[in-house]
């Protein structure tokens, strides 16, 4: 087996085939740094405030017992905001699937979908346990929100720091 030069790094390649193309799609997913963009941290802001004012919205429109088509709109408002701000995570690295802090934002958007289908006395009751849970997870300490569950063998094999 011999060696070839591209970028700067040394790929193996062997001398009875031709070598295969290799797979960066771990690259893609999982870069070894977080990807940025520009006005990244005031995006997420925006979107941070308008999630909060929506889902505020939202209880508020549960609680005092307003008609569905006053609180649908709220409703989609704080699935499209969560949703932005989850994907923007998402393009810095995909590890975030892995961490606690996107497994709970899975299960907040899972119970969230639920919302419509439950009996009216229970949606109010999810959207109080959805809050809690929120502030719990994003007021926790960074080590623990950051938790991956991802293996080790996993990020051994595709180098995800």
């Amino acid at each position: 087996m011999s060696t070839s030069k591209s970028s700067g790094r040394d790929l193996p390649v062997s001398s009875t085939t031709e070598a295969a193309a290799p797979d960066h799609s771990h690259s893609i997913l999982f870069p070894q740094t977080f990807r940025q963009f520009h006005y990244r941290r005031e995006l997420l802001n925006i979107l941070r405030a308008a999630h909060i004012l929506c889902l505020s919205l939202l209880l508020g429109g549960f609680f005092f017992e307003q008609p569905q088509a006053l609180i649908k709109p709220w409703f989609i408002g704080t699935l499209v905001s969560g949703l932005a701000i989850f994907l923007i995570d998402l393009h810095g690295s995909c590890i975030a699937l892995f961490e606690v802090r996107g497994i709970s934002v899975l299960i907040k958007l899972g119970l969230l979908l639920l919302l419509p289908f439950l009996h009216r006395d229970f949606q109010l009751y999810l959207l109080v346990v959805l809050i809690v849970f929120s502030s719990l997870i994003s007021h926790s300490r960074r080590s623990f929100r950051h938790r991956s569950f991802m293996s080790r063998q996993f990020q051994q094999r595709y180098g995800v720091r």
